[in-house]
C-alpha cells in the first residue's frame, strides 16, 4: 500500500515528520525522555477503528513497526515506525442497572474520575490524574483505593481488541477468558485495545491526611536534631501501617525526596475521621479530636499533579518488596540521595499494596503476577532539559504552537535543537538507579512494567505468569508485531 493511498483511507489526520502537527501530536506526552532515541516516521490521529485496522495493514506491508499512545505516560509508546495516537477516542458510557461503565482509549483517569464521581461511582486507579487509563490498567495499576477494591484491571470485564490481523475482537469471561486473564496485567502485548468495561464501585466517604516530615542528614547540630526527630517519627509510622494492614479501608503513599517526606494517608469509609484521627495522634502528637471532613475524590486524585507536569523528562523504575514497611529501609532510602547526580531531582514513592490485591480469586483472573507485595517502590528522576526557555513554550504547544512552527519543513532538525539530551548525565542516573535498586535485591520480587523506563526480561515484568503468557503471546501474536511494550519474548 502506497502511503498517499494509505492518507486517503484514514479517517483522521496522518502526520509525516515534514508536516506542521507532527511536533504536536509528538511531544503531548508526559515523558519526553521516550523520544530520546526513535522518533516515528508517521503518527496516526485514530478516529474509528478501521484506521487502526488499515494502520496495521500498511505496517505489514511496508514492514514498519508500531506503537500505541493514549495517554502518553508509557516510555514504550513510541517507535522508529508508526505511532497510533489514541488521544481521539472518547466517551463513557454508564449502565447503571449492571453498576458498569464503558470508556473509550482516550480516556484519562482525571475525566473518568470526574464522571464516575458525578454518578456515585469510583474505579480504582492510579496517584496522577494525567494518566492514560487504558495503559493503567493493563498493566495492573496501583493508587490509593487498591487495597479496598484491588488493582484497576481487577475492575475489567470487558475488552475490545483489535488482533494483530486486524480483526476485532470482544473479549470476556464468556468470549475468551484466557486472553481478558492475560489483558489484566500483560495486555499491551496482544493488540489494540479500543475500549473498556469496568465494574463500578460505590464512592463512599473518602478521608485524606497529609503530613509533612522534614529530613536532616546529620551533617550539623540542626540538621541532626532534625534528623533524629524524623527518625522516632518514622519508626512510629511504621509500626502504626503494620499494626493496621487487616484494615484495607485504610492505606498510605509515601513520597520522599531530598528535604523532605510527605506522608499521604486515606481511610475510605465512614471511620476515617476516628481512624485518621488515632494515626495522626500517635504519630504526629495531635489532639485526638480534630474533625477531619471527607475530601472530593477528584481533588485526592490531583494531589500530586503539580509535581508531575506533563511534556517533562523522567527517568523512572519500580519495583515490588515483600515484607513490612521496616524504618531500616525508610532510613536506606533517606541515605541514598547523598551520592545522586542530581539529588533534588530525586524522590521516592512507596505505595501500600495487600488487602483486597491479595484476594485469591483476583490472584487467578489476571496475569498480575506480584500480589503477595504490601509495597511498591517506583524511583523517579526528573532529567533537565536544555534551552529550557524553548521547552517551556513547547510544553504548551497544543494550543500556542502557531508562532513557533513556522518552519516546520525542517522539523527534524528544531526537534534537536530544542531537546538535546546530557547524555552523560542521563548515563550517571541510569547507573545510580541501577547500583541504588541492588540495595534492595533481598526484598524484590519483580518490576512494575507501567512504571519502567528500561527493557528487561519477560520474568521480570510478569514472574510466574511469564511462561502462560508466553504461550498466549504465541498464539495471538506469533511475530510480536506488538513489541513496543514490556515485551513477552
Amino acid at each position: 500500500m502506497e502511503i498517499e493511498h494509505f492518507k486517503k483511507i484514514i479517517k483522521g489526520d496522518v502526520y509525516d515528520r515534514n508536516s506542521k502537527e507532527y511536533e504536536n501530536s509528538l511531544l503531548d506526552r508526559w515523558n519526553l525522555d521516550a523520544l530520546s532515541k526513535n522518533k516515528p516516521q508517521l503518527i496516526v490521529m485514530v478516529k474509528d477503528e478501521n484506521d487502526i485496522i488499515n494502520s496495521i495493514k500498511f505496517c505489514k506491508e511496508n514492514k514498519m513497526d508500531i506503537a500505541v499512545k493514549s495517554g502518553g505516560h508509557g516510555f514504550h509508546s513510541n517507535c522508529k515506525g508508526l505511532l497510533l495516537d489514541l488521544k481521539l477516542l472518547k466517551g463513557l458510557k454508564y449502565n447503571n442497572e449492571e453498576k458498569t461503565v464503558s470508556i473509550r482509549a482516550g480516556c484519562r483517569l482525571g475525566e473518568m474520575d470526574k464522571e464516575n464521581q458525578k454518578h456515585g461511582y469510583v474505579i480504582p486507579s492510579g496517584l496522577v490524574s494525567d494518566t492514560g487509563l487504558f495503559g493503567l490498567t493493563l498493566g495492573g495499576g496501583i493508587g490509593h483505593l487498591t487495597r479496598s477494591y484491588g488493582l484497576t484491571c481487577d475492575s475489567l470485564l470487558q475488552a475490545k481488541l483489535i488482533t494483530c490481523d486486524g480483526e476485532i475482537k470482544i473479549i470476556n469471561k464468556q468470549t475468551d477468558p484466557q486472553l481478558l486473564w492475560a489483558l489484566k496485567g500483560a495486555g499491551s502485548n496482544f493488540g489494540v485495545v479500543t475500549e473498556m468495561t469496568f465494574q463500578l464501585h460505590k464512592l463512599n466517604k473518602i478521608f485524606f491526611s497529609k503530613h509533612f516530615v522534614e529530613i536532616g542528614d546529620g551533617d550539623d547540630k540542626e540538621e541532626c536534631e532534625t534528623y533524629q526527630s524524623s527518625i522516632e517519627t518514622l519508626k512510629k509510622l511504621c509500626k502504626f501501617i503494620k499494626d493496621n494492614q487487616n484494615v484495607n479501608e485504610f492505606s498510605v503513599t509515601i513520597i520522599i525526596d531530598s528535604k523532605q517526606l510527605i506522608l499521604c494517608s486515606v481511610y475510605n469509609g465512614d471511620n476515617g475521621n476516628e481512624f485518621l484521627n488515632k494515626m495522626n495522634s500517635l504519630i504526629f502528637n495531635e489532639p485526638p479530636n480534630n474533625q477531619l471532613q471527607p475530601d472530593d475524590y477528584t481533588i485526592l486524585q490531583q494531589f500530586y499533579d503539580k509535581d508531575l507536569p506533563r511534556a517533562k523528562r523522567y527517568y523512572k523504575r519500580g519495583i515490588f518488596i515483600k515484607g513490612e514497611l521496616e524504618f531500616e529501609l525508610v532510613n536506606t532510602i533517606i541515605q541514598s540521595f547523598k551520592n545522586h547526580p542530581i539529588k533534588d531531582s530525586l524522590s521516592y514513592t512507596i505505595s501500600h499494596l495487600g488487602g483486597v490485591c491479595n484476594n485469591q480469586i483476583l490472584k487467578n483472573d489476571s496475569s498480575f503476577s506480584f500480589r503477595n507485595s504490601i509495597y511498591h517502590i517506583a524511583l523517579l528522576t526528573k532529567l533537565p532539559i536544555n534551552n529550557d526557555s524553548n521547552n517551556n513554550n513547547n510544553n504548551n504547544n497544543n494550543n500556542n504552537n502557531n508562532n513557533n512552527n513556522n518552519n516546520n519543513n525542517n522539523n527534524n532538525n528544531n526537534n534537536n535543537n530544542n531537546y538535546s539530551y546530557d547524555d552523560i548525565l542521563k548515563v550517571n542516573v541510569y547507573d545510580w538507579t541501577n547500583k541504588t535498586l541492588d540495595l534492595f535485591s533481598n526484598l524484590k520480587i519483580g518490576d512494575y512494567s507501567n512504571i519502567n523506563d528500561s527493557f528487561l526480561s519477560t520474568d521480570s515484568y510478569y514472574g510466574d505468569n511469564s511462561e502462560k503468557l508466553k504461550e498466549l503471546k504465541l498464539k495471538y501474536d506469533p511475530t510480536n508485531f506488538f513489541k513496543n511494550n514490556p515485551n513477552i519474548n
